[in-house]
């Protein structure tokens, strides 16, 4: 855990630093939506929070999915083991 811990403190060192070595202004284009002159460390920094955001919300379904599969799994060991022996 610790080092899972050392890990993202590293990297999130390194984002920032990167993110505030960039700030010239730039202009942001999405679909249906056009920013004005915004820091470019900003949107780094937005992006990688998304980024994360979204990594998160996968190994949480993941996991979620892997404990219902487990608990089914553990029923089934409970189930077969009271059978009756032949």
């Amino acid at each position: 855990m610790w080092f899972n811990l050392s890990v993202i403190l590293i990297l999130s060192i390194i984002i920032t630093a990167f993110a505030v070595a960039n700030s010239a202004p730039v202009i942001v284009n999405l679909i249906f939506w056009q920013s004005q002159q915004m820091s470019l460390s900003i949107v780094i920094l937005v992006s990688v929070l998304i980024g994360f955001s979204f990594a998160g919300i996968l190994a949480l379904y993941q996991k979620i999915k892997d404990s219902l599969k487990i608990r089914n799994l553990e029923s089934r060991i409970r189930k077969l083991s009271d059978l009756p022996l032949e």
